[in-house]
């Protein structure tokens, strides 16, 4: 049995409507990294406009992580796109509110609210 949050990362995606939905679970380390940020550029390349991040399953991101957030985050910008962050676990949060990428990514505590926003 694998312990919790040493998970490999699992990406899911959602539509709904022009929003995209991004499941998250496991671990973002360096070698995930890559993964996700080929799952990002494809949404922002779609113009899904919201792209929200459903953190509830996500026990760790690390640089490489963060680094392919904002990659994402400038993509979107670009198509006039945002992406917002659902539901993270206290350290993940506390991770984004000290390196202050909350300022990038807005953070919500239910689906409806962050589609909507």
């Amino acid at each position: 049995m694998i312990p919790e949050g040493d998970e490999q990362v699992a990406l899911e995606v959602e539509r709904r409507g022009q929003a995209a939905l991004l499941h998250i679970r496991g671990s973002v380390g360096f070698a995930e990294a890559d993964e996700l940020r080929e799952q990002l550029s494809r949404l922002a390349d779609e113009k899904c406009d919201p792209i929200v991040l459903n953190l509830e399953g996500m026990y760790f991101i690390a640089s490489a992580g963060l680094g392919a957030l904002v990659e994402a985050h400038l993509k979107a910008r670009h198509h006039q796109g945002q992406i917002r962050l659902l539901n993270p676990r206290p350290t993940v949060r506390r991770l984004f509110e000290t390196t202050r990428l909350t300022k990038l990514f807005p953070v919500f505590e239910d689906d409806r609210t962050a589609l909507g926003a």
